[in-house]
């Protein structure tokens, strides 16, 4: 069956003063393909960042106004590919993929550089018509992007601080500047069904906010030391689970067994069912620098103290017997005991020597 080329080119706001423009400063209505025309002839070469102009993605004659109206175009704006060493000439890889991109994305329609030589992807969605499905879309779109890339290059940009995180709001201006482009000339409407969406929130929960605004509040899920657990989107540790719950792990393996790779994998694998891909989120992160933003304390302390500072009761010995209550001085305590080994009458005599608050989770 022949392709139809499509005839897609939504209108979009543009601003000759580009860094000086700001709410109430006059714009210009034209089309994307028109700005991204002008962008790679010769009008904007050798121009400073943001003497060239900037682009919003709503139409309107003047910078602000709200309430903003919308025809179709999603910005996405990816970073970090001039400052990781790892990601450096990727985004000449993905540039020169866009047809094989736009296969799996079919409502792709336009990519550039930045002036760092970043990139600029753009997308089209005719249910983008106003400032809250701009917003909204943006975010998934971002995370659809992420992983067509990562399913056809094997480049996470997840393990990169940045390289997601902002996805472009609806008021936020698009800097321009001289640089080729590709044009998907078959670009249509897409479809993303509900579960697919949920399915992107859990896998890519950092395009839809930072890795501690998504946290639920939810049960943990057991420790188990028999390594059959896969850690999923049905798994939680303190809040996160899926992606989000394979980075802190990862994070916390590497930092609490000081770095050393090795002695974390064996860890890992000896944890986790799918310690395959706990392990290559640990490798990802450890390479790129970005391990350290993703470590939280609190998931080390939940994953390995218990095992620091385990104690075995001996046949006549109960809780009490063994717990020093004048050397209690931290906030938390997590105690694991079977039955009849004293837990209830442990937690009775210390509300009387202390004044503390006592939480109780039923595992």
């Amino acid at each position: 069956m022949e392709n139809i080329v499509s005839e897609i080119n939504p209108r979009i706001s543009y601003s000759s003063i580009g860094k000086f423009a700001k709410n109430g400063s006059n714009m210009s209505i034209t089309t994307l393909k028109d700005v991204l025309n002008r962008c790679a002839s010769d009008e904007f070469k050798g121009k400073q960042k943001g003497s060239s102009g900037c682009i919003l993605p709503y139409v309107s004659k003047k910078l602000g106004d709200r309430p903003f109206v919308h025809e179709g175009v999603v910005i996405l704006d990816l970073d970090k590919f001039n400052k990781e060493p790892a990601l450096l000439g990727k985004e000449n890889l993905i540039y020169e993929k866009f047809e094989e991109i736009a296969m799996y994305m079919p409502n792709l329609l336009a990519i550039n550089f930045s002036y760092s030589h970043n990139l600029h992807v753009f997308v089209y969605d005719q249910n983008v018509v106003d400032e809250s499905s701009y917003n909204k879309w943006s975010a998934i779109y971002m995370a659809v992007f992420a992983r067509v890339i990562n399913k056809l290059f094997n480049i996470d940009l997840r393990q990169y601080e940045g390289a997601l995180d902002d996805h472009q709001k609806a008021y936020q201006k698009l800097f321009i500047n001289y640089s080729p482009f590709k044009w998907n000339h078959y670009c249509a409407q897409t479809k993303i069904s509900d579960k697919d969406i949920k399915k992107l929130q859990t896998d890519y929960k950092i395009t839809f906010g930072g890795l501690d605004d998504k946290r639920e509040i939810k049960d943990s899920t057991p420790m188990d030391v028999t390594g059959t657990v896969a850690v999923d989107k049905e798994y939680s540790i303190l809040g996160w689970s899926g992606w989000d719950a394979r980075t802190v792990i990862a994070a916390a393996a590497y930092f609490h067994f000081n770095k050393d790779v090795k002695r974390a994998k064996q860890w890992i694998y000896s944890k986790f069912s799918n310690a395959d891909e706990i392990y290559a989120q640990m490798q990802s992160m450890a390479n790129s620098g970005s391990v350290v933003g993703k470590y939280r304390r609190e998931v080390e302390q939940l994953l390995f103290k218990n095992d620091e500072e385990k104690t075995i009761l001996k046949s006549d010995e109960y809780l009490s017997d063994i717990i020093d209550f004048d050397k209690l001085t931290d906030k938390y305590y997590y105690i694991q005991s079977n039955t009849n080994t004293g837990k209830t009458e442990f937690v009775k005599r210390l509300l009387k020597c202390k004044e503390i608050e006592i939480a109780l989770y039923i595992i």
